[in-house]
């Protein structure tokens, strides 16, 4: 398709009311894109990145029609298909975006409708090198101490199941903070009744405290040490609503710390954890969306005291 061709089209089909979206989060981030469905719980937008689940509790403002620069990228992707110049142009649109993987499949298609090697291979290259400048100022994952103590000596079968139960906690924690917090270590004190929590095989209560909590092998479920990580490591209360005196349930958020336990962390828990975390800037995970994390959990490293570390199983 000619050039000149090609930006008339666009032109109809931006004049013919293709519009776009446009989505603010609490933390003023925006979103543009192409709302694909809305439930109660959340928006589902293609965006310049691909397709994102939105939750509404996250949304202070949905504007149907404010997605401009989003509406003009589908109208060129519609009208230049299968036109060489149109995908270079895409590419670029995608490249000021930083969505790096959709500027990439651009040049691709460029390719093969026959623009130069030299010019694919150039942008190619500049994609590369933004890529790579703004992976290197990303924050990184902070690992996180816990302590753990024990009431009774463990044999080898429990010592092995608590680990077990404290990487998955270290796994959910990871996921819940969007990739910005794990277990980067564990040290367990064998005897001892002391530690962040404390495991105790007698326990049959609910964990209570905000040091050496009490638990059960009962309360070990991933969701529940996360949750009581947070009063001892952090001080979080019992629910995510201000001024609501750490009451059961009142939260008008989702929250881990309210008993709503696959739900993360509510806007007032995550405002505090970004204080503790300010220097780690883990308020830039918190506005991550779940779709863009990406990597595995890292490894949780776990220091045996006041017993002897169990037998390594041979390979």
């Amino acid at each position: 398709m000619h050039r000149r061709h090609f930006l008339v089209a666009v032109l109809c089909l931006s004049l013919g009311g293709l519009h776009a979206d446009l989505v603010v989060l609490s933390s003023g981030r925006t979103l543009e894109g192409r709302l694909i469905e809305a439930t109660d719980q959340e928006l589902r937008l293609e965006t310049f990145a691909g397709p994102f689940r939105i939750p509404k509790a996250r949304v202070v403002r949905h504007d149907p029609k404010g997605g401009g620069d989003f509406a003009k990228y589908e109208a060129a992707a519609q009208a230049g298909e299968k036109d060489p110049s149109a995908q270079l142009a895409l590419a670029k649109t995608c490249l000021g975006h930083r969505v790096f993987a959709r500027a990439r499949e651009h040049l691709v298609r460029a390719a093969a409708l026959g623009v130069e090697e030299a010019k694919t291979a150039a942008l190619s290259q500049e994609v590369d090198k933004a890529e790579a400048a703004w992976r290197k100022g990303l924050p990184q994952p902070v690992g996180v101490l816990l302590k753990v103590g024990t009431v009774q000596v463990l044999d080898e079968k429990e010592r092995t199941w608590l680990i077990d139960r404290v990487e998955a906690a270290s796994a959910l924690l990871f996921r819940i903070t969007n990739g910005g917090l794990y277990i980067q270590e564990v040290v367990v004190d064998v005897g001892s009744p002391k530690g962040h929590l404390v495991y105790d095989r007698a326990f049959t209560g609910t964990p209570e405290g905000s040091g050496s909590i009490p638990m059960g092998p009962v309360n070990w479920d991933p969701a529940v040490v996360v949750h009581e990580m947070g009063h001892a490591l952090w001080g979080l209360p019992d629910d995510d609503s201000a001024g609501s005196g750490g009451k059961w349930g009142v939260s008008k958020y989702p929250c881990v710390m309210a008993h709503q336990w696959d739900q993360g962390f509510g806007p007032c828990c995550r405002q505090r954890l970004s204080a503790a975390f300010r220097k780690e800037r883990l308020s830039e995970f918190f506005d991550r969306l779940e779709e863009e994390c990406e990597g595995f959990v890292p490894d949780t490293q776990v220091t045996w005291k006041g017993a002897p570390a169990p037998k390594q199983a041979r390979p």
